[in-house]
C-alpha cells in the first residue's frame, strides 16, 4: 500500500503536470508540498521522485 506521502506526491504531480508531459520540476513539487504542510527533506523527496518516475 502507498504511504500517505506517496499518495500526496502523486496527487500533486498530477495537478501540476498540466501539459501532461510527465515532468514537473522537483523544486516546484517540494514548494507545493511544503505549502500544503507536507515536509520532505531533499533525500526523501529524491527517493519519492525516483520511485514514481516512469523511466
Amino acid at each position: 500500500a502507498d504511504s500517505e506521502k506517496e499518495q500526496m506526491m502523486r496527487k500533486v504531480f498530477t495537478m501540476f503536470d498540466q501539459g501532461k508531459t510527465g515532468f514537473v520540476e522537483s523544486a516546484k513539487i517540494s514548494t507545493i508540498l511544503n505549502t500544503l504542510g507536507h515536509t520532505f527533506d531533499d533525500e526523501e523527496l529524491a527517493a519519492l521522485l525516483e520511485q514514481n518516475d516512469p523511466d
